[in-house]
C-alpha cells in the first residue's frame, strides 16, 4: 500500500487544481504522469482512473457525501471536501480497493494536509458511506426527472434540461449514457508510410488490440498499450491520433489530390493529416494544406506531427482565424473550418468540459464561431466547399451557424450531420457547404 499512498498524494494535487483552481483536468494529469514516467502500468492506471472517475463523477460524489454528512460539501473547507469527494469514489467505484484502505488513506491525507483535527470527520463519514453504500437513495425519478438524471451521470441540472427540452428524455439519457466511462483510442494510419496490414500486424505482435474501422479502413481503435508514447508505430509517426467522427467529417469534405486546402483551426494536426490521406490519388499524390492556429504553441504542435510522419504536403503558420487573409481571398477548393465549441460531444474525453460550461458561454462561443466563418467564407473558391464542424451537441453551435451562413452568404448546404456519442465514437457535427 505504499505505492498507493504515494498515488493518492499524487491524484490529491491534481484534483485539487482542477476543483478548487478552475484547471482543466487532461493537461494536469498528463503532467503528472510525466513527471513519474517511472510508474508501472497498474500504478498509471490507478492514477488516471482515480483522477478521471472523480472528476467524472462529481455531482454524485458530492450528493452522496451530503447525504451522510452534516457539513455539506458546499460548506466544507477545499482540501477536506477534495478528500472526501476520493475516498467515496473510491468506495463506491473501485472494486480492487478496499474500504478499510479508502477510509485509512483519507485520513492519512487529511493529517499530511494539516488537518489533524479533522481526521475523525473525515473517518465517520466515509466508515458510514461505506457501511451504506449498497442502499444509497438516489433522487426518485418519477419526482423529479432532470435531478435524477443529473445525480446519476453527474451532469449539471441546467444541461439535462436543455438536452431534454431539444432532443427528448430518451436521447438525452443515451447521450449521458455514452459520455461516461472510458473513452476509446482511435488512430489513423499514416499510408504513406505503412500499409493498414503491416500496422494490423505489428500491433498484433506488440499484444496490442486494433480494431479498423467499417467505413476508413486505414482508422480504427488500439487498446491494451501502457501510453501512446511508448507504441514504436506512434513515435514512428506511422499512425496518429484522431477521433473517428472527426475522421468522418474531413472525409464527407470530398477532398482531392489536386485541391488547395486551408485548415483555420488546425492544431494538433489531425485534421489535416487526414486530408491529405484522404486525397492521396493512385499514384501517391495528395492535397497542399495551410495548417493554421492562433499561437505559436498551438502550431508547434502541428509542426511537430508534421515531422513525426512526415506528411510535408502540410505547411503551418500562425494566424488569428477571425483576421482575413487577403492573399488567400477566393484561392481555396476546400477551407476546413472546425471551430472551438463547448465540445459537449467529448465530454468522455474531457471529463471536466461539462462543469465549465454554461448557457452564456455557448452564446459566447457562438460569437467566436460566427467571426470565424465570416473570415472562412472568404477564402472558398465559387463550386468550392466550406466543411463547417465543431466537436459539440448545442444547436447554437451547428445548426443554427449553418443557417445564419447558408441565408446570409452564397452557401448551399449538401450535407448535415449530427452524432451523438456512442460506444466507440464521439458526438460530433458537421456541414457541408458548397459555395454557389
Amino acid at each position: 500500500m505504499g505505492a498507493d499512498k504515494g498515488l493518492r498524494q499524487m491524484a490529491y494535487d491534481v484534483l485539487f487544481k482542477v476543483w478548487e483552481n478552475g484547471a482543466f483536468l487532461r493537461p494536469e494529469l498528463d503532467a503528472m504522469l510525466r513527471k513519474y514516467q517511472y510508474l508501472d502500468k497498474r500504478e498509471r492506471a490507478f492514477l488516471a482512473r482515480l483522477c478521471e472517475g472523480c472528476v467524472e463523477d462529481c455531482i454524485y460524489l458530492d450528493y452522496v457525501i451530503d447525504l451522510y454528512s452534516k457539513i455539506k460539501t458546499g460548506k466544507m473547507k477545499p482540501q477536506i471536501r477534495t478528500i472526501l469527494r476520493m475516498g467515496t469514489y473510491q468506495i463506491l467505484k473501485m472494486e480492487g480497493v478496499a474500504d478499510r484502505a479508502a477510509c485509512n488513506e483519507s485520513v492519512n491525507l487529511a493529517i499530511a494536509k494539516g488537518f489533524s483535527g479533522l481526521k475523525g470527520f473525515v473517518n465517520g463519514v466515509l466508515r458510514t458511506i461505506a457501511r451504506e453504500k449498497d442502499q444509497i437513495a438516489l433522487p426518485k425519478r418519477e419526482v423529479d426527472i432532470t435531478k435524477y438524471l443529473s445525480v446519476v451521470y453527474s451532469t449539471p441540472e441546467w444541461l439535462v434540461s436543455y438536452w431534454r427540452d431539444w432532443l427528448g428524455e430518451e436521447k438525452t439519457e443515451e447521450i449521458l449514457r455514452a459520455s461516461i466511462g472510458a473513452a476509446k483510442t482511435h488512430v489513423v494510419i499514416n499510408t504513406k508510410k505503412v500499409t493498414p496490414q503491416a500496422f494490423a500486424e505489428e500491433m498484433k505482435s506488440q499484444g496490442i488490440s486494433w480494431q479498423k474501422d467499417d467505413e476508413v479502413p486505414f482508422a480504427g481503435v488500439i487498446e491494451g498499450y501502457d501510453y501512446l508514447d511508448a507504441v514504436p508505430a506512434f513515435s514512428r509517426g506511422e499512425c496518429y491520433v484522431q477521433d473517428l467522427s472527426s475522421l468522418l467529417a474531413i472525409k464527407a469534405a470530398g477532398i482531392h489530390a489536386s485541391d488547395v486546402v486551408m485548415d483555420l483551426c488546425s492544431a494538433p494536426g489531425g485534421k489535416a493529416m487526414s486530408a491529405v490521406l484522404l486525397s492521396k490519388d493512385e499514384d501517391g499524390h495528395c492535397c497542399q494544406v495551410s495548417a493554421r492556429d492562433l499561437s505559436d504553441d498551438k502550431v508547434e504542435k502541428i509542426c511537430e506531427n508534421i515531422s513525426r510522419t512526415g506528411l510535408m504536403e502540410i505547411t503551418p503558420k500562425v494566424w488569428d482565424a477571425r483576421v482575413i487573409d487577403e492573399d488567400w481571398r477566393e484561392k481555396a477548393d476546400v477551407v476546413l473550418c472546425d471551430v472551438p465549441c463547448s465540445g459537449l460531444g467529448v465530454i468522455r474525453r474531457k471529463n471536466d468540459i461539462k462543469y465549465h460550461t454554461s448557457p452564456e458561454s455557448i452564446k459566447a462561443l457562438q460569437a467566436l464561431q460566427r467571426e470565424i466563418l465570416l473570415t472562412a467564407v472568404t477564402y472558398v473558391r465559387p463550386g468550392g466547399v466550406l466543411l463547417y464542424s465543431t466537436c459539440t451537441i448545442t444547436k447554437e453551435e451547428n445548426e443554427d451557424n449553418v443557417t445564419w451562413i447558408t441565408e446570409g452568404y452564397p452557401f448551399a448546404a449538401e450535407e448535415i450531420r449530427q452524432s451523438y456519442p456512442d460506444e466507440t465514437r464521439d458526438g460530433f457535427f458537421y456541414a457541408k457547404l458548397i459555395r454557389q
